[in-house]
């Protein structure tokens, strides 16, 4: 069934499926994974670095089209106001049909609160895979898979021993997994969801940070920042 409406609308829908312990994915590339498929030399926000070469942009390209393949997962993309330029090159390299799109933002800006309601308030426990430092919000974190904070820099070396390894850690596991390791993100979650479709894998990249991280330098957690109270709309932009 195509998902329609805003970002706000789209939350909903997929907070109801975590409420109801249902079976799905979502991967978001943003600008950061667009710039690594193009082949650009870059730092990011998070000080990881892309030299323009390797494996990477070829494992995100292969990710994106295998999620297409898999029932019940979803890509979230920037909408037209985000920027334009990113949303039409995704559309036109990947030709995303309205069953699997979704919005990049769709756990951010406007969304950031109430998502982390149901981790913060809720407790809803959650499996973490990213970079770990400290909990003292009192996450219901099962258990966790720590990973390096500049995974990306290593990758074409490091990807082997490291999807194997996650595999081996999530085969004997239930439930929502939570990954925050920016484009590597991408390239896992397609993986896990194919060999073990009974779970929940979530990529929520920045929004975790302020718990595990200790810092975030994302905007829109701030009630007055310019990002908070941003909605995303596929026909009409920002409202």
């Amino acid at each position: 069934m195509p998902l329609s409406g805003n970002s706000i609308d789209h939350f909903s829908f997929f907070k109801q499926k975590i409420l109801n312990k249902e079976a799905f994915c979502v991967i978001r590339p943003n600008d950061g994974e667009y710039l690594v498929m193009t082949n650009n030399n870059f730092s990011n926000i998070d000080h990881w670095h892309y030299d323009g070469k390797g494996i990477l942009s070829q494992d995100l390209k292969n990710a994106i089209r295998k999620m297409k393949l898999l029932d019940n997962s979803f890509i979230g993309i920037p909408c037209k106001d985000c920027n334009q330029t990113i949303y039409n090159w995704y559309i036109d390299n990947f030709a995303i049909s309205s069953d699997t799109l979704t919005y990049g933002n769709i756990f951010c800006n406007k969304n950031w609160k109430p998502f982390m309601e149901l981790f913060l308030e809720n407790k809803t426990p959650f499996y973490y895979i990213g970079p770990y430092k400290m909990n003292p919000f009192n996450l219901n974190i099962v258990d966790y898979f720590e990973t390096p904070e500049f995974l990306v820099n290593s990758w074409d070396s490091d990807r082997k021993e490291f999807v194997h390894n996650l595999v081996e850690w999530v085969k004997d596991k239930k439930g929502i997994f939570l990954f925050s390791v920016g484009p590597i993100s991408k390239v896992v979650i397609p993986i896990l969801f194919e060999l073990h479709p009974s779970n929940t894998y979530l990529d929520v990249g920045s929004t975790l940070d302020i718990f595990i991280k200790g810092q975030s330098n994302r905007g829109y957690i701030n009630d007055g920042g310019e990002y908070a109270n941003i909605i995303c709309d596929f026909m009409t932009g920002h409202l």
